[in-house]
């Protein structure tokens, strides 16, 4: 009985050093989010059901079956949208397109296309805006003004929140970047999410509209030594915080 007991007890040690082993090994590069329907995470021989919140482990492979639907979202900011009777390998890979381009057909195996393809004739859109919440302010060459959600991602454009501004720049190839309060962003094309997100910047004060000659409003920010006035006419001009 003892013996029983005490191979029972090792046995029982030794599963639980491989799971905890096996979880640790395991690249966990995002989590699955909006799951709708049956959608089924496969790893090795081992198939379970997709949640909420669940880990996009590299390797795993998700299917989505007739009815069900998923959203992956990368840490990176790549979101792909698996819809009914698509499958898709998790990879760790910062090219969003190249991501989206590896979404297959569950049952035929074809790739799926998933990127949006460049608007024909506004080829300085690279996206919109999504989530705003607070002040939020787009910088362009001749002009500064407030957004709001749906407003196009205008590439060269500079988007700034303030202490109690948040945004979603939702690129039209998937990427998603997250602007917290007193951030700034400058908008360019790039398929690589990691290189978008390493482009976030402090903005180093709070900013706020301001009237400067005219309907054009400018942008001030307080550095707590002078205010830096950038104005319509893209000259900067520091003024006494007094």
């Amino acid at each position: 009985m003892k013996r029983t007991a005490i191979f029972l007890l090792a046995t029982l040690a030794a599963l639980s050093g491989w799971a905890q082993g096996t979880q640790g090994d395991a690249k966990v590069v995002g989590k699955l989010s909006a799951v709708q329907g049956l959608v089924t995470v496969g790893s090795g021989d081992r198939l379970g059901n997709a949640v909420n919140g669940g880990p996009l482990v590299v390797g795993n492979r998700i299917i989505a079956t007739a009815g069900g639907g998923a959203t992956l979202v990368y840490d990176n900011g790549c979101h792909i949208a698996l819809k009914a009777n698509e499958a898709f390998t998790v990879k760790e890979d910062c090219d969003c397109e190249f991501l989206q381009a590896s979404v297959r057909d569950a049952v035929t195996g074809a790739v799926v296309a998933k990127a949006a393809a460049p608007k024909q004739g506004d080829p300085k859109i690279a996206g919109k805006l999504l989530g705003v919440e607070g002040l939020v302010t787009e910088m362009a060459v001749d002009r500064s003004f407030s957004v709001a959600s749906g407003m196009p991602l205008i590439v060269d454009d500079r988007i700034i929140t303030s202490s109690s501004g948040r945004v979603t720049l939702a690129y039209d190839n998937g990427c998603y970047i997250n602007l917290k309060p007193n951030e700034m962003f400058t908008v360019k094309r790039n398929s690589s999410c990691c290189a978008l997100v390493a482009a976030v910047q402090g903005a180093g004060a709070t900013p706020a509209l301001a009237a400067a000659g005219g309907s054009v409003p400018a942008l001030i920010y307080g550095t707590g030594v002078a205010l830096i006035l950038l104005n319509s006419s893209n000259h900067n001009t520091a003024v006494s915080p007094n």
